[in-house]
C-alpha cells in the first residue's frame, strides 16, 4: 500500500508542477499578446500620423504654388 500511495502522490506532484508550467506559459502568451496588439495600434497611429503631415505639407505646397501663381498672373496684368 505504501508503494501505491507514493505513486499517486508523485504523479499528483507531476499534474500539479505541469499545471503550474501551463499557468505560467498562458500568463506569457496573454502579455505577448497584449504587446503585440498595444505595438499593432501604436504603429497604426505612427502611420494616421505620417499620412496627416504629409498631406499638411502637400496643402501647404499647393497653397504657395497658388499664391504665387496668383502673383505671377498679377504681373502679367499689370
Amino acid at each position: 500500500m505504501g508503494i501505491l500511495k507514493g505513486k499517486v502522490a508523485y504523479e499528483k506532484t507531476a499534474a500539479d508542477i505541469q499545471q503550474e508550467k501551463n499557468v505560467k506559459l498562458e500568463r506569457e502568451l496573454v502579455v505577448a499578446i497584449a504587446t503585440r496588439r498595444v505595438a499593432k495600434v501604436e504603429l497604426i497611429a505612427s502611420k494616421e500620423k505620417a499620412t496627416k503631415d504629409k498631406s499638411l505639407a502637400v496643402e501647404v505646397k499647393l497653397q504657395a504654388l497658388v499664391e504665387y501663381k496668383i502673383s505671377e498672373h498679377s504681373r502679367w496684368r499689370s
